[in-house]
């Protein structure tokens, strides 16, 4: 508790003491004090340090209508003691207005900033109050920071890939004609191909015992496997750029593959380049839907399953199909989450392609891969990588690491466990239960087409208020697009219709 009392100002509202004897608020005049407070801010998202009496807040909130603001105490009983003013207790009952105390403050601005919609925040002190709790301030500061660190990476992708992903989706789903679950041997064990440099040696295992296996591989693998003549069951890609399509475009094959075409398991989001060229192969194309929001609402009630791809690793959603198919027992190779040995992916894939037509003396291949490898810090693990335990003088990332995390804590919900003799060798326990496959009630398309007769209602309104959140989150990936592009600097009504008219523009023919 960090509030011992409370007084009155010369104009009788009532001003919180600190147990220092200090007031919070202008003795005088505290509405006058709080107006300074809020012409200092132009952000529309505003984390306040320091609640008191809550003139402060009041008077941005009064400036800046429609603002979100996180008002937060040092502790509990504080924020309790603040809740008994008449200002904090209307204050608290206004929309977009959200309190709590610095124990919190990191999970609620994780569950309630979305940059995409409210621009930049702030975090602004009562400079009293930071002067009486600095522990707090200085708390508060870090868990700012932390949050907005990890909201950032994350709003860093959609302003990269909002656009092609709100493209991509759409188009995908409108071309699907059905989505059926392929029957696959389960009692084998379910070989999870990534392309880490491991591979280069653990794949002399997987071709002596390939009949052992069905083997799911990742997009980037693919064409490593092929080089080597090894037949993939299953195809797995997550990825929308177009590069990806160059996964796809194997030159060679060994007569052993010749007429033999896997079935390519895509995001909804995969590349269009990616899609038409597994189509081309005649093989089966099996839809899923990832975290996107526009796919969740594309894909709910059909036979669109979702897949875990844990942040995006397309090692994972590999897992996770598995996991779906019926697969108890799976062995990753190349699962190396690090660089091996000076090696940033096996031989075969696409890379060694693309870099090795570029190379000339004076830039060699290895010139290209190191670049790729030294883009971001890296460093050695403290601790042997988690699934390969083959890796010799591994390096590893920030990126890489959170992505071997992802795939412990996937183990960890659907209850597979590692082998302590075979360290990417993952069971799951024979008594669990199959995931049931997904009925279809609705179809894609449908949902697609109704989406897009109400992006086009919305585009042709003058917008007043925001719409529902169903027809407003499945573009937000898109508006974080355009606030990065030359639109970034329009407002959030401007940037919505022109994320619907976009939508829209798209798909004519489909309306």
């Amino acid at each position: 508790m960090i509030y011992g009392s409370v007084i009155y100002a010369r104009n009788q509202s009532p001003v919180p003491v600190f147990l220092s004897g200090k007031a919070m608020h202008s003795k005088y005049n505290p509405q006058n004090e709080a107006l300074s407070f809020a012409k200092g801010i132009r952000e529309q998202f505003l984390i306040a340090g320091g609640i008191g009496a809550g003139y402060h807040i009041g008077a941005y909130l009064d400036l800046n209508p429609g603002a979100k603001v996180i008002a937060v105490e040092a502790d509990e009983e504080s924020l309790e003691f603040c809740k008994r003013m008449p200002e904090v207790r209307d204050m608290a009952l206004r929309h977009g207005v959200h309190v709590c105390t610095v124990d919190e403050v990191r999970e609620v601005i994780k569950r309630e900033y979305i940059p995409s919609l409210h621009g930049n925040l702030t975090l602004g002190f009562n400079r009293v109050w930071e002067e009486e709790a600095p522990a707090a301030a200085e708390e508060l500061s870090r868990k700012v920071r932390e949050a907005v660190k990890d909201i950032s990476a994350d709003f860093s992708v959609q302003t990269h890939f909002g656009k092609i992903w709100q493209r991509n989706i759409l188009l995908n789903i409108l071309s699907i004609e059905e989505n059926r679950m392929p029957h696959l041997d389960t009692g084998k064990t379910a070989a999870i191909i990534a392309a880490g440099p491991t591979l280069d040696e653990s794949i002399r295992t997987l071709i002596r015992d390939r009949d052992s296996y069905v083997v799911i591989s990742t997009d980037t693998a693919y064409r490593a496997l092929r080089e080597y003549g090894v037949r993939s069951d299953v195809v797995v890609s997550v990825d929308a750029q177009c590069v990806s399509g160059e996964h796809f475009f194997c030159v060679s094959e060994s007569n052993a593959l010749a007429g033999h075409s896997p079935l390519f398991v895509l995001d909804t989001s995969a590349s269009r380049s990616a899609v038409k060229s597994a189509a081309q192969t005649g093989a089966g194309i099996f839809f899923f839907t990832g975290p996107h929001p526009l796919s969740a609402l594309a894909c709910g009630g059909t036979a669109v399953p979702g897949l875990e791809a844990g942040g995006g690793t397309v090692t994972i959603a590999a897992c996770d199909f598995a996991r779906l198919a019926g697969f108890k027992r799976m062995e990753l190779f190349g699962a190396d989450f690090c660089y091996n040995g000076g090696k940033a992916y096996a031989r075969g894939t696409y890379l060694d392609t693309r870099l090795g037509m570029g190379a000339c003396r004076t830039s060699p291949a290895e010139t290209s891969f190191a670049a790729l490898m030294f883009r971001t810090e890296i460093y050695a693990p403290e601790n042997p990588p988690e699934f390969s335990p083959s890796a010799k003088s591994p390096l590893t990332s920030p990126v890489l690491e959170r992505y071997g995390s992802s795939l412990l804590k996937w183990c960890g919900d659907y209850g597979f466990s590692r082998s302590e003799q075979k360290r990417n060798l993952i069971t799951r326990d024979a008594g669990e239960q199959v995931p049931e496959k997904t009925q279809q009630i609705r179809s894609p398309k449908d949902n697609v087409r109704n989406f897009l007769r109400r992006a086009e209602s919305l585009a042709a309104e003058e917008c007043r208020e925001l719409p529902p959140d169903a027809e407003l989150f499945p573009v937000l990936p898109y508006v974080a697009w355009l606030r990065k592009s030359a639109d970034g600097d329009a407002g959030i009504f401007k940037l919505l219709k022109l994320a619907y008219s976009h939508a829209v523009r798209y798909n004519q023919l489909y309306l």
